[in-house]
C-alpha cells in the first residue's frame, strides 16, 4: 500500500512538474507570439504615419501650384518654401537623397519666380522680394553645382545677379558673377570664367568696392593672357588703370596703362594703342601735368586722324583743353578751332558747339567781349543743330545777347556799320531762342541803320526780318518790311492778314490799323481798291470807338476816342473827301480839348489845317492855303521832340512835315487848270438791260493834266457793268471820249451828276471836277404778253432811237436783237426784219472796232466778242448758214489772237460757249440739208450738253432766250431724225 501511495505521490509530483513545464512553455510561446505580433503592429503603424506625412508634403505642392494659377504669388512662394523645408527633412539620410534633391531644385526656382511676380506698392517691398528670389536661385545654383550641373548653376547665378542688380545690391550681384567664374573654372571653361570676372568687377565698381574690382579684373587679365587674347587682356589692364585714374591713384594707373601698352606694342591694333595714349593723356591731365598730357593727346590724334576723324577730334580737344588749363590761350584757341572744324565735318554739331563755348570763355578771360559774344552765339547755333542729343543749349544765346547789349552801349553812335552788324548778331541770337519778334526787330533796326549807307545790305536785313517775322506770324511787321523794300503789293498782303486775324479776334483797333495800311499800299500802287480798304478801316475804327467812348481811358493810352476820330479823319483825307475828314478831325479836337490832351490837340489841329489848305488849293486860294500850311508845320515842329511820342508817332509827324513843306514849295499864284466833264443828256435805258453813258473830258488849258480818275455818284439801284478807267495824261487843248455801261433795277427819271473826276497838275496838286447834271430816263420792261406788245415795242424803239442818235452801234444792235427775240416768241414775222437790222449794226460796230482792237483794253475786246456772238446768233435766226459760219470762223480766229481762251472771266467763257453752240447748230443744219445723218447723234449730244450748262448760268435775257429755244429745237430735231 505504501508502495502504491509512494508511486501515486511520485506520479502526482511528476504530473505537476510536467504541467508546470507545459504551462511555462505555453507561456513562453505565447509571450514570444505576442511580442512578434506587437512588433509587426508597430512597424505597420510607423509605415502608415510616414505615408500620411508624404501625402501632406505633396498636398503643399498642390496648394502652391493652385495659388500660382490664381496669381496669389506670395502665398504660392511661401507654400513652395514650406514644401522644400519638409521635403528636405523627409529625404535627408535616405538612399534616394540625390534623386529626390534633383526634383526639389526646380521648386526653388518656382518659389523664386513667384517672388519675382509679386506686385509691389513700394520700392522697398520690391527689393525685399527680389533679394528673397535671388537667395533661392543662389541655393538652386549651389545644389546644381554639387550635382556637377555647371551650366544650370551658371544660369541660376546669372538670374540671381540680375535680381540683386534690380534691388541695387551690387556687391551681392558681383559675388554671383565671381561664383560663376569659379564654376566655369571648375568646368574647364576658362575664357567664360574670365568674362564672368569682368562682370563681377563691373558690379564691384557699382558697389564702390574698388580694390575688389581691380583684384578680380587682374585675375581676368592674366587668364586672357594665358589664352593669348592680347587685345582683351590689354583692354582689361587699361580698365584697371582707368579705375585707378578715376579715383586719383595716378601712379597706379600709369603702371597698368604701361601693362596695357606693353601687350599692344608691335601689334597692328592702332585704335587700341590710340585709346591707351588718350587715357594716359587724361591721367596726366588729371594729375596737373598739362604739357605732358597735351603731348600724349597729340600722339593719339596723329595716329587716329586717318583712322577715325570723329575720335581724333576728341583727342585734339584734349590738346586744346590742356593748353587752356595751362593758360596758353593762343594755342588753345588754335586747337579748339581746328577741333570744331573736325566735329562739324563729322556732323557732330554738339561737340563743335562745345569747342566754340570754350573759345568764348577764353575770349571772355582775354576781355575781347565781341569775340566772346560771337563764340557764345556759335556755340548755341552749332549745338542746337545736334538732333540726336536734343539738349537745352540756349545759354549761349542769352550770354551773347547780354554781351552785345553792353558792346552797343559803349560804341560811338556814329559808328553805324558796327552797330548794324551787332544788331544782326543779336537778331540771330533771338532767332535761336525762338523769340522771332525780337529777332525780326533787330534785323529791322539793322536795316534802318544800313539804309543810310548801303541800300543792298539794308534790303538783306529787311528780308531776314521778314523770314523770322513769318515764323512768329507778325504780319504787321512783315508789311512794314515790305514797305521798306518798296514792294507795296506784298506789304498789302501781310497788312491784310494782320487785319483779318484781328478782325476774327474782335480786336477792332488793330483790324482798322491793318485795313488802313492796306489802303495806303494800294494807293501807292494806284489801285482803285484803296478806297474800299479805307472804308473798311473807318468801319472798324468806329466799331472800336463805340466800344471805348464811354470807358475810362488810362493816361497816356494812344488808342483813345479822340485818336480814333483823328484816324477816321485821316482816312477820309487820304480818300480826297475833305468835308468828311474835316467833320471827324473837328470832333477829335473837341475830345482832346475836353480831356486836356495838349499834344494830341496840336497834332490834330495841324492835320486839320492841312485838310483846309487842300480845300483852298482846289479853289485856287493859294495865299490862304500857304498861311495854313505854315501854321501846321510850325505846330508839328514844336511837337516832334516831345517825349510824349513814341517812334511811330514821331515818324507820322515827320511825314506830315515833309508833305506840307513839299506842298508849300509848290504853291504859287497860278490859274487852276480848266477841265470840263460833259455827259450827253438825256440818257435813255430800259430797266434790267445794260445801257451806255457817253462822256467827254476836255482839257481847255494849255498845260497837260495827269492821273485822271473817276468816281461814280449813281443812285441806289444802279450798277456799273464796266470799270471807269484812269487816264494817265490829257494834253492841253485835247478832248477824250469815254463810255461806261450801267444797269438800272429801278424805273423812273433821275436828275443827277453821275460822275466826278479827280486830276493833278504837273506839280502834283490835286483837283476835283463834277460832271454836268444829266437826266437819266429808265423805261419799264413789261412782261412778255400779247397785251404788252405795244408798250414793249414803244419802249425799245425809244431806247434804239437814243442809241442811234448817240452812234452807239453795239447797243443799237443789242436793242434790235432784244426786240426781235420778243417778236419771235410771240410768232410775229417782224422778227426777221429786226434780226436783219441787228445784223447791220453789229457789222458796223465790228468793222470799226476790228481795225484798232489790239490797242484797246480788255473790256473793249470782250465787247467785240459779244458782237461776234450776237451777229452769229442773228444769222442763225434768219437761216443764213454760210454767213453765220464765216462769222464764227472770224470770231474763233479773234479769240485765239487775243488769247481769250485763257481768260478766267466767267462771262467771257459763256460768250465762247454761246459761239460754240451757234457753230454746232450751223453744222447740224448743214448735215440735215445734205442728209448726212450718221454724225448727227454725237453733234446733238454735244450741243445739248453745252446748252444745259449755259441754262444754269446768269446770262442776259436775249442770250438766255436763245439758249432755251435752242434746247427745245435740238430736242425736237433729235427725235425727228432717223440716224
Amino acid at each position: 500500500m505504501k508502495e502504491i501511495e509512494i508511486d501515486l505521490k511520485k506520479f502526482l509530483e511528476d504530473r505537476k512538474k510536467k504541467k508546470e513545464t507545459l504551462q511555462k512553455k505555453l507561456s513562453e510561446s505565447l509571450e514570444s507570439f505576442l511580442k512578434t505580433k506587437i512588433k509587426e503592429s508597430s512597424e505597420a503603424a510607423k509605415s502608415f504615419f510616414e505615408k500620411i506625412r508624404d501625402l501632406q508634403i505633396e498636398n503643399l505642392l498642390r496648394e502652391a501650384k493652385n495659388f500660382e494659377k490664381k496669381n496669389k504669388w506670395r502665398k504660392a512662394a511661401l507654400t513652395y518654401e514650406k514644401y522644400i523645408e519638409l521635403k528636405l527633412k523627409r529625404i535627408r539620410g535616405s538612399k534616394e537623397f540625390l534623386t529626390s534633391l534633383l526634383k526639389i531644385i526646380p521648386i526653388y526656382i518656382k518659389a523664386a519666380e513667384c517672388y519675382e511676380n509679386i506686385p509691389h506698392k513700394s520700392i522697398e517691398e520690391m527689393k525685399v522680394d527680389l533679394k528673397k528670389s535671388a537667395e533661392l536661385r543662389e541655393t538652386a545654383a549651389e545644389l546644381y553645382f554639387k550635382l556637377e550641373r555647371f551650366d544650370d548653376a551658371t544660369k541660376q547665378l546669372k538670374a540671381a545677379a540680375d535680381k540683386y542688380e534690380k534691388a541695387k545690391m551690387y556687391e551681392k550681384a558681383a559675388e554671383c558673377y565671381s561664383k560663376i567664374g569659379d564654376i566655369r573654372q571648375e568646368a574647364q571653361d576658362l575664357l567664360s570664367a574670365a568674362y564672368a570676372y569682368d562682370s563681377a568687377a563691373n558690379y564691384f565698381l557699382k558697389a564702390n568696392k574698388i580694390e575688389k574690382a581691380c583684384s578680380i579684373l587682374l585675375t581676368s587679365a592674366r587668364m586672357k593672357e594665358k589664352f593669348n587674347l592680347i587685345d582683351d587682356a590689354s583692354k582689361t589692364y587699361k580698365k584697371i588703370a582707368d579705375i585707378y585714374r578715376s579715383y586719383g591713384y595716378h601712379e597706379k594707373a600709369l603702371e597698368y596703362y604701361g601693362k596695357s601698352f606693353e601687350l599692344l606694342h608691335g601689334t597692328d591694333k592702332f585704335r587700341n594703342i590710340v585709346s591707351v595714349y588718350g587715357s594716359v593723356g587724361k591721367n596726366l591731365e588729371d594729375a596737373g601735368k598739362y604739357e605732358e598730357a597735351a603731348n600724349c593727346y597729340m600722339n593719339a590724334f596723329n595716329i587716329c586722324k586717318d583712322l577715325d576723324s570723329e575720335k581724333a577730334g576728341s583727342y585734339l580737344e584734349g590738346v586744346a583743353r590742356c593748353y587752356k588749363k595751362n593758360k596758353n590761350y593762343e594755342k588753345a584757341l588754335h586747337y579748339y578751332k581746328e577741333c570744331a572744324e573736325i566735329y562739324s565735318k563729322n556732323e557732330d554739331y554738339f561737340s563743335a558747339g562745345m569747342c566754340f563755348l570754350k573759345m568764348a570763355e577764353i575770349y571772355l578771360e582775354l576781355k575781347d567781349y565781341e569775340k566772346a559774344a560771337d563764340h557764345y552765339l556759335k556755340y548755341s547755333e552749332y549745338a542746337t543743330l545736334d538732333k540726336k542729343r536734343k539738349l537745352d543749349v540756349f545759354d549761349g544765346y542769352y550770354k551773347a545777347i547780354e554781351l552785345y547789349k553792353e558792346i552797343v552801349k559803349k560804341l560811338d553812335k556814329t559808328n553805324v556799320e558796327k552797330i548794324a552788324n551787332i544788331y544782326r548778331k543779336m537778331a540771330k541770337s533771338f532767332e535761336g531762342l525762338g523769340n522771332y519778334e525780337k529777332s525780326g526787330d533787330f534785323y529791322f533796326l539793322s536795316g534802318e541803320l544800313e539804309s543810310k549807307r548801303d541800300v543792298e545790305k539794308a534790303k538783306l536785313s529787311y528780308r531776314d526780318a521778314i523770314k523770322v517775322y513769318e515764323k512768329g506770324k507778325k504780319y504787321w511787321k512783315i508789311g512794314k518790311c515790305y514797305v521798306r523794300l518798296n514792294d507795296y503789293r506784298k506789304a498789302f498782303e501781310y497788312y491784310l492778314k494782320h487785319a483779318k486775324k484781328n478782325e476774327d479776334e474782335l480786336n477792332f483797333f488793330e483790324a482798322a490799323q491793318g485795313y488802313r495800311k492796306c489802303a495806303i499800299c494800294l494807293r501807292k500802287l494806284n489801285d482803285k481798291e484803296a478806297d474800299a480798304y479805307y472804308n473798311k478801316a473807318i468801319r472798324f475804327y468806329m466799331l472800336y470807338y463805340d466800344r471805348i467812348k464811354n470807358v475810362s481811358i488810362p493816361p497816356g493810352e494812344k488808342a483813345n476816342p479822340g485818336a480814333i476820330l483823328r484816324h477816321v479823319g485821316e482816312c477820309y483825307r487820304d480818300m480826297n473827301l475833305p468835308l468828311d475828314s474835316e467833320k471827324y478831325l473837328q470832333r477829335a479836337l473837341e475830345y482832346f480839348q475836353k480831356e486836356n490832351l495838349e499834344e494830341e490837340y496840336m497834332l490834330t489841329e495841324a492835320v486839320l489845317n492841312g485838310v483846309h489848305a487842300e480845300m483852298l488849293i482846289s479853289k485856287g486860294k493859294y495865299e490862304e492855303a500857304r498861311h495854313l500850311l505854315e501854321e501846321a508845320i510850325h505846330l508839328l515842329e514844336s511837337l516832334i521832340n516831345l517825349e510824349y511820342w513814341n517812334e511811330d508817332g514821331k515818324k507820322s509827324i515827320r511825314k506830315y512835315i515833309n508833305e506840307y513843306k513839299s506842298k508849300l514849295s509848290k504853291l504859287e499864284v497860278k490859274p487852276k487848270p480848266k477841265i470840263l466833264l460833259s455827259l450827253n443828256t438825256p440818257i435813255v435805258g430800259i430797266c434790267g438791260i445794260e445801257f451806255p453813258i457817253n462822256f467827254e473830258v476836255k482839257n481847255e488849258s494849255l498845260d497837260p493834266v495827269y492821273k485822271v480818275s473817276f468816281l461814280d455818284h449813281l443812285p441806289e439801284g444802279f450798277e456799273i457793268k464796266s470799270k471807269l478807267k484812269n487816264i494817265e495824261k490829257i494834253d492841253g487843248m485835247t478832248t477824250i471820249n469815254g463810255q461806261i455801261a450801267v444797269i438800272s433795277r429801278k424805273v423812273g427819271n433821275f436828275e443827277i451828276r453821275p460822275l466826278e473826276m479827280m486830276y493833278r497838275d504837273k506839280e502834283g496838286t490835286r483837283y476835283i471836277k463834277s460832271s454836268n447834271e444829266v437826266k437819266i430816263v429808265v423805261l419799264e420792261k413789261p412782261q412778255l404778253t400779247e397785251d404788252n406788245i405795244e408798250k414793249l415795242k414803244e419802249n425799245f424803239t425809244k431806247y434804239i432811237e437814243y442809241q442811234i442818235m448817240n452812234k452807239n452801234n453795239f447797243y443799237v444792235a443789242e436793242g434790235y436783237r432784244y426786240l426781235a427775240e420778243i417778236y419771235r416768241k410771240l410768232g410775229k414775222r417782224e422778227s426777221q426784219n429786226l434780226y436783219k437790222r441787228a445784223i447791220d449794226y453789229y457789222t458796223k460796230f465790228i468793222t470799226t472796232l476790228e481795225k484798232e482792237i489790239k490797242d484797246k483794253d480788255m473790256e473793249s475786246k470782250i465787247k467785240l466778242l459779244r458782237a461776234y456772238k450776237g451777229l452769229a446768233i442773228c444769222f442763225e435766226r434768219v437761216k443764213r448758214l454760210e454767213a453765220g459760219k464765216e462769222i464764227v470762223k472770224r470770231a474763233e480766229k479773234y479769240i485765239k489772237e487775243m488769247n481769250l481762251y485763257k481768260t478766267n472771266s466767267k462771262s467771257v467763257q459763256n460768250e465762247i460757249y454761246l459761239l460754240e453752240v451757234t457753230k454746232l447748230k450751223f453744222e447740224i443744219k448743214s448735215k440735215l440739208e445734205s442728209s448726212e445723218y450718221k454724225a448727227l447723234k454725237t453733234l446733238f449730244e454735244k450741243t445739248r450738253a453745252i446748252l444745259e450748262r449755259l441754262s444754269k448760268e446768269d446770262l442776259r435775257d436775249n442770250d438766255l432766250s436763245f439758249v432755251k429755244d435752242s434746247l427745245e429745237e435740238m430736242e425736237n430735231l433729235s427725235k425727228s431724225t432717223k440716224y
